[in-house]
């Protein structure tokens, strides 16, 4: 095994083991599961498709069941290609019903190499797994109608399913939709463009291996071929991260501006929970430890900290009123709120009643922090 195939293993192993976890946190997301399928095939497959390219046995069997076990994962894996973008762009029902529709072809697919690997003699199994499309591709050898089925249905599937894959993402495209996922899509349908040019050569070569042909597929469609895919399966994966990628940059730029803003409410926050600790909302159940990994900690004590400085300038809304003057700007409200907290610890008796303090002129609670971002500026300048 060489350092790129040990990587190659090893990632697909580290994003099925990834997929598992977000599948255990949302179970009922079923794009998210077809995707766990995919690249389960892909994870589970690859020693077994490794082992056999090599001539050897993986766990069961000769080289040649070790390639039987690769592609029939592989198989499944396709099958959850097809089924990720079938759920992610049509409605539940029409989904379901297509995603039956789609799993005679696998079965039948599946049957066929079966079929083919029982019916391979025995002295030739161990060369015939070490037949990668590559080789057949290249070199026009003579092979047994069993593998040369083999290997001609295997790719011809695959070359079914990305072209499915390619027409689905591209109608969704073509209809509109959502504008993350529009993009998202339009990058699966290119990679799968590039994927199913691919296929298309190695159908067409598996074909000529088939039915004895003499003729050869020239060797600049091979080319193209091989740089069509190379372009095609990043294209295909950025496609696949581009929204959730899109939607954790717009996360961290909210947990940027909550963080700013639970920075700036600091000074105005802490004069008042000097003189009413009793406000604070320590008292509430502690985060869980899933929360301690993500970016919920900080707007817990974010909200905490806003809820807070609202709470305290309502109780302290009458020793500010009780102040000759009136209460028309956050730099006046700043240079009383320290007279009027030493009242409050003095036990001076004022009206029992809470006034308005630092409005926001617009609904919403962001209109609210920045008011009370600006008190708090206005009271560390003061």
């Amino acid at each position: 095994m060489t350092t790129a195939q040990a990587i190659r293993g090893i990632a697909y192993w580290a994003l099925f083991a990834w997929l598992l976890f977000l599948v255990a946190r949302a179970p009922r997301n079923v794009p998210l599961r077809a995707m766990a399928v995919l690249v389960g095939g892909w994870a589970i497959g690859y020693p077994f498709a490794l082992a056999a390219s090599q001539g050897q046995v993986f766990l069961v069997g000769d080289p040649m069941t070790s390639k039987l076990i690769g592609y029939l994962l592989s198989l499944v894996g396709q099958y959850g290609l097809v089924c990720f973008l079938l759920f992610m762009t049509r409605p539940a029902a029409a989904a379901r019903r297509n995603a039956r529709l789609q799993a005679a072809p696998v079965v039948a697919v599946a049957a066929i190499l079966v079929a083919s690997t029982l019916t391979t003699p025995v002295g030739l199994r161990a060369a015939a797994a070490r037949m990668p499309t590559e080789v057949l591709m290249n070199d026009h050898l003579s092979v047994p109608p069993s593998v040369g089925a083999f290997y001609f249905f295997a790719n011809a599937y695959t070359l079914y399913a990305y072209a499915y894959g390619m027409v689905v993402a591209a109608g969704y495209v073509a209809r509109g939709g959502e504008r993350q996922l529009r993009w998202a899509t339009a990058l699966m349908a290119a990679g799968l463009t590039g994927l199913t040019l691919c296929f298309a050569v190695a159908v067409v070569a598996n074909l000529f291996q088939l039915t004895e042909n003499s003729a050869k597929v020239p060797a600049v469609l091979l080319v193209a071929a091989t740089f069509a895919a190379l372009a095609g399966i990043p294209i295909f994966i950025v496609g696949v991260a581009f929204r959730s990628v899109a939607m954790r940059l717009a996360a961290v730029g909210v947990w940027w501006r909550h963080r700013r803003a639970y920075r700036q409410l600091g000074p105005l926050w802490a004069a008042l929970h000097e003189e009413f600790p009793e406000d604070a909302l320590g008292r509430a159940p502690s985060p869980s430890w899933r929360d301690l990994l993500t970016l919920r900690r900080l707007h817990r004590r974010y909200y905490r900290r806003v809820i807070e400085c609202r709470d305290g300038l309502v109780r302290i809304s009458p020793y500010l009123a009780a102040i000759e003057g009136n209460l028309d700007s956050v730099e006046v409200i700043a240079r009383r709120l320290p007279a009027a907290l030493r009242a409050h610890a003095d036990g001076i008796s004022v009206a029992d009643r809470a006034f308005p303090v630092v409005l926001p002129g617009m609904q919403g609670l962001d209109a609210d922090v920045e008011q009370l971002m600006a008190l708090s500026v206005a009271l560390r300048e003061s």
